[in-house]
């Protein structure tokens, strides 16, 4: 089975992340990373990794937006959990994400589903599945390594470059740290 994941950039005018692991319930094993720009870009990167077979795409940006204003309920959960440790997910919302009438986590899911991918919030283990799911990184990220808050690597404004760096080393140890767990992530060192 393949794992693809996407931090979706909620425009086309900045970088798509993608990264693709090969695996089972016992290992899992990173085989292609890219960086994208296009829609069209994103899909055929999902397409040359995982032809017609199945696929799990885990994407990190809103892919079902209803709402006009404000932020959706997921969100708000996850806020009153995640709040205490900074990891709360961004509101989505038409008016701040939409382009010219579409939401491109939404165009993107459709795209998707015209190549035989379905949009569902569950996924049915083991079931193999060519399926598309909205992530949340940071909350995943917490709890998967126990942390007290984010790792704050990214750009903002008044975070020295030297810092971010140290963040950067501290999120590559805990990557590191996949390789013992189960199912394992066999060579996380080139993460």
């Amino acid at each position: 089975m393949r794992f693809i994941s996407l931090d979706l950039a909620w425009s086309a005018r900045n970088l798509t992340g993608a990264a693709v692991v090969e695996g089972d319930d016992s290992r899992g094993r990173l085989v292609g990373t890219g960086l994208l720009r296009r829609d069209e870009d994103v899909v055929e990167f999902v397409l040359a990794h995982v032809g017609k077979e199945p696929a799990i795409i885990a994407i990190d940006a809103p892919l079902v937006v209803p709402n006009e204003a404000g932020r959706r309920p997921a969100e708000a959960e996850i806020g009153s959990v995640f709040a205490r440790y900074r990891a709360s997910a961004h509101s989505a919302n038409r008016k701040r994400l939409g382009q010219n009438g579409t939401v491109r986590g939404e165009e993107l899911v459709d795209r998707l589903e015209d190549k035989g991918f379905v949009h569902r919030a569950e996924v049915e283990a083991p079931t193999p599945v060519r399926q598309a799911i909205e992530v949340y990184p940071h909350p995943a990220i917490i709890s998967i390594f126990d942390l007290d808050q984010i790792i704050k690597h990214k750009a903002r404004k008044k975070r020295p470059h030297d810092f971010r760096l140290t963040e950067l080393r501290r999120y590559q140890t805990c990557l590191r740290f996949l390789e013992r767990k189960e199912p394992a992530l066999l060579d996380a060192r080139e993460l």
